[in-house]
């Protein structure tokens, strides 16, 4: 997760950047772009979770490293919109590969630690944030670093780093046991029958929704204000920062007040980040 996410802090949050000023586009088409990009991955997990129990978690994991490498491969090389349209689809397909399978292995090592009486499932994925937020805060550093010699060098370093977690995945993974008997899954849509899942997930789209708005309104609101995107870097790392510094005290507090307290807790304070964005737009820059 700590390579995964150097790979990709390192060019997704200068895609906009590309979008606008080397290939000219209008801000619509910048959000399409970043929209495509963003349901290719998340619009996708259920697909890759699929392919994942049916295939096992090794296969879809190295698979999904290999479609990312294809996607920063055309956003390097594409000299035209629909290359880099397809690129943009591409790492977002890739993620929607690997990252279910990731998860889906966590867990299941969570649990088994749980059951022994050692470290929480929560506190595994708190673990598990921590690293991946080291590597939000790498990703856009190596990204400024090469941003002076243009997108194309920041979406072939992207490019490298996922090759780099391909190697070591493919030799440090376990291989997926030979299952003996037959794969029974239930249709997918039994699953919108749990009533307090689909609250959950309708909650966690706002989420998304929001936290998108860091790729293609940051960079606008930069400029607006008075600034520049050269610090686009620096605002990433600092939420990173928060992130690793609070996110296992802050699992442990979660441990011990429950999810039904935490989760309305964590999306105020989401509404509350946009609100004062929202607030300070009317002041002079």
């Amino acid at each position: 997760q700590l390579v995964f996410n150097i790979g990709f802090y390192a060019v997704v949050p200068f895609l906009a950047i590309f979008l606008r000023d080397d290939m000219r586009l209008s801000g619509w088409a910048i959000g399409l772009v970043i929209g495509l990009r963003t349901f290719s991955q998340q619009g996708m997990f259920l697909l890759g979770g699929a392919l994942a129990d049916r295939f096992g978690a090794r296969v879809v994991i190295l698979c999904g490293c290999l479609v990312r490498i294809c996607g920063y491969l055309l956003l390097a090389l594409g000299e035209t919109l629909w290359p880099i349209v397809l690129g943009a689809c591409l790492t977002g397909i890739g993620g929607a590969l690997f990252s279910p399978s990731i998860e889906a292995l966590l867990a299941k090592a969570g649990t088994q630690s749980e059951a022994a009486g050692k470290r929480s499932r929560a506190e595994w994925f708190a673990l598990f944030a921590v690293c991946g937020e080291l590597g939000a805060v790498l990703g856009p550093v190596l990204g400024s670093l090469l941003a002076g010699f243009g997108f194309q060098q920041v979406a072939l370093a992207g490019a490298g780093v996922f090759v780099v977690a391909l190697l070591v995945l493919f030799f440090s993974l376990p291989r997926d046991a030979r299952r003996q008997e037959t794969l029974h899954i239930a249709p997918w849509w039994q699953t919108f029958r749990n009533r307090r899942f689909v609250a959950f997930i309708v909650a966690y789209s706002g989420y998304l929704f929001s936290y998108n708005q860091l790729y293609l309104a940051l960079p606008v609101e930069l400029r607006r204000s008075g600034s520049s995107e050269s610090d686009l870097g620096p605002l990433f790392m600092l939420a990173s920062l928060l992130v690793i510094v609070l996110q296992l005290p802050l699992a442990r507090v979660a441990r011990r007040a429950g999810a039904a307290r935490m989760l309305p807790l964590g999306f105020s304070l989401l509404a509350a980040a946009f609100a004062s964005v929202a607030l300070f737009a009317a002041a002079t820059p």
